[in-house]
Formats: C-alpha cells, sequence, structure tokens
C-alpha cells in the first residue's frame, strides 16, 4: 500500500542559511537510502513517472521524501492547473537553478548553471480549485485506456506475435496483462537496461505514468559495488546514474505507448 505520510518535514522558523543546509542534508539522506531502501525507491520512481517534466534526481529524491506518493507543483504551476494554494500552506523545499546569460546570448540560450536556490512546491492536498473544470491533480500523465497501451506497443512490437489484439479493460484476462507487462520489459531492455531489476522498475514507472494495472513492486537494481562504499565519495554519483537510467527509460517507455 502506498503511503503519503512524510519522511521529512520541513521545521518552521528557519533562516534561508539553515533551509539549505536542511535541503542539503536531506538531499543526501534520500540518495543514500535508494541503496538501503526499497521502499525509498518506489516512491522515487512514482514521484518520477507523476511528474515527467522534472528532471533532476536530487529533486525527485527529496520530493519523494516530503511527500511521498503525492503529486507537487510551483504556485504559478497549480494556477496554470486550475488551483490555487491555500493560504498558510508551507511549501516543501527543492532545488532551484540560478542560469545567468551572456551579453550575447541569443533568445534561444537558456544560460548557464551559475549555482542553486531553494524553492517552494504544494501537494494536492494543499491547494483548492478555482475552476471547477480543473482535472483531478492526481491523474497519471499519461492515463489511458489499458486496451490502447496494448494497441500501442503491438505496433511498436511487431517481431512479437505472441502480443494479440487486447479486449477492451474490463474484460481483460491477468494473461493480457502479463503479456502486455512481458513487452514493456522488452522495450526496457531494448532501451539499454541489462539489469533485470533495472527493466522491471522501468516498468513499473511506464504502467504508473500511463495508469495501467501494475505488476509487483520491483527490487531495487543492482548498483556497482564501489556505490555500496559509504566512504567513497562518488557513490552518489553512481546512484544517480543507475536511478537516472531507469527514469529516462521508464518515461520514455510511457511516451512512446501514449496515444494522444
Amino acid at each position: 500500500m502506498l503511503t503519503q505520510t512524510p519522511i521529512a518535514t520541513l521545521p518552521p522558523d528557519l533562516t534561508p542559511a539553515d533551509r539549505r543546509t536542511w535541503l542539503n542534508r536531506l538531499a543526501d539522506t534520500a540518495l543514500d537510502s535508494l541503496l538501503t531502501s526499497e521502499v525509498a525507491w518506489h516512491r522515487l520512481l512514482w514521484t518520477a513517472g507523476m511528474h515527467p517534466s522534472r528532471p533532476t534526481i536530487t529533486n525527485l529524491a527529496v520530493i519523494a521524501e516530503q511527500a511521498p506518493f503525492c503529486f507537487v507543483d510551483n504556485y504559478k504551476g497549480w494556477q496554470r492547473r486550475g488551483q490555487q494554494v491555500q493560504e498558510g500552506e508551507k511549501g516543501l523545499l527543492i532545488y532551484r537553478s540560478i542560469l545567468r546569460r551572456s551579453k550575447n546570448a541569443t533568445s534561444d540560450d537558456g544560460g548557464r548553471l551559475h549555482g542553486f536556490l531553494t524553492g517552494k512546491l504544494w501537494t494536492h492536498a494543499q491547494v483548492k480549485p478555482t475552476d471547477p473544470e480543473a482535472p483531478d491533480p492526481q491523474t497519471a500523465p499519461y492515463a489511458q485506456t489499458w486496451q490502447t497501451t496494448a494497441d500501442q506497443l503491438r505496433d511498436a512490437l511487431t517481431d512479437l506475435p505472441t502480443l494479440t489484439a487486447c479486449p477492451p479493460d474490463a474484460e481483460m484476462t491477468e494473461e493480457h496483462c502479463d503479456a502486455i507487462l512481458d513487452g514493456m520489459l522488452t522495450l526496457a531492455q531494448r532501451h539499454g537496461l541489462a539489469d533485470k531489476a533495472a527493466q522491471y522498475s522501468a516498468v513499473w514507472l511506464a504502467s504508473y505514468a500511463l495508469d495501467g494495472p501494475l505488476p509487483d513492486p520491483p527490487p531495487m537494481p543492482r548498483l556497482p559495488a564501489d556505490a555500496a562504499d559509504l566512504t567513497d565519495p562518488k557513490r552518489r554519483v553512481l546512484i544517480q546514474a543507475q536511478a537516472q537510467a531507469v527514469i529516462d527509460t521508464g518515461r520514455a517507455i510511457a511516451q512512446a505507448l501514449h496515444r494522444p
């Protein structure tokens, strides 16, 4: 069962410097937990699947710690969704990039990374709709029928004749679902993931993003041996690289199988 109880909560009345220190410690803890906790790994996968436009592993990890299995957005993002952050609600912290553009930069040049500040996000439980037509903020980003996903998958894997046409979702059997998940595992392998647990994790993420039936929660992928050495300063880089490969693959599968 997915629990939305926060693992970390920002203490009140911190100075800007103390907030940055708190966020740095949280980021280190969140990344280290990916070595030891399958639950932390599942939180990260869900957060990445439900927030396809948030690219950085560090921010995804700290979001997953502060708001597990909750959709989040910034203040203006919620307004674009027809929602308003309720008065008095305290946001959760993330890193916000500082970009600087040169004097001769073109309009297409986003600028170079100069550093980071702290930014804030709010969960779906902290907002209220201003537009009665606003969609449910917890809706999966690529939600569609599982039958549509099966059709898209069959087109993508023409060399797998066992993936036959599937009935409407209400009539779909466990065998149909297993065939679809097996096809998605094939896509994960073709995207370059060699580790079976990593493939399974990518499929789990894609299934969430497509709002489809889920397999059992995946085990953690095998990480390089160096990543388990807590004295190695590069271990978090190795963790991030492994997680990034899984997330990029899961998102790519969901996008490829989504029918706009």
